[in-house]
């Protein structure tokens, strides 16, 4: 029986051109194509006429994990990303193994330390100043991602 590699989306904000850029950089170099199935949310991905949300709740129920980066941006300014706020209660809501990376500071932070019910259990912070920081944050996500990754592979080899 293969299985297959793991499927993971990742919601994160769209602005800035070279931000995504560099943000999908760092997230390629740590979950390479080889190893895993990476989804982004994005309206290329889908059709023009498409319902973007419906679209983006397929591919979050399709996945195994999920890891959604609450920071947004708008004019250069950090702001929470309600989007992925949304997508991300889809993803609990699915039972999918969830991850939600925040920036510990600003309007951000503060934000997301009022929502009790998400700390502890999902949440990851990181200085968004630092991008050794969000490396980091993502690379334990990634050991947690391989640790149940490999129980799973191995509880279905038992079967």
């Amino acid at each position: 029986m293969k299985i297959n590699k793991p499927s993971i989306f990742i919601g994160h904000c769209f602005y800035g051109e070279k931000r995504v850029e560099k943000y999908r950089t760092t997230l390629g170099k740590i979950f390479t194509k080889r190893k895993y199935d990476i989804k982004f949310g994005t309206k290329e991905s889908f059709q023009d006429d498409a319902d973007f949300f419906k679209e983006i709740k397929k591919l979050i129920k399709k996945s195994r994990y999920c890891i959604f980066d609450l920071a947004g941006y708008n004019r250069k300014k950090l702001r929470l990303n309600l989007n992925v706020l949304l997508e991300a209660g889809v993803g609990i809501g699915a039972s999918t193994k969830v991850y939600i990376l925040s920036p510990k500071k600003g309007e951000c932070g503060r934000l997301i330390k009022q929502i009790t019910d998400l700390s502890g259990r999902y949440m990851r912070s990181y200085n968004k100043n630092n991008s050794k920081s969000f490396r980091r944050e993502i690379i334990e996500i990634k050991k947690r991602v391989d640790e149940h990754w490999k129980a799973r592979k191995f509880k279905e080899h038992r079967k």
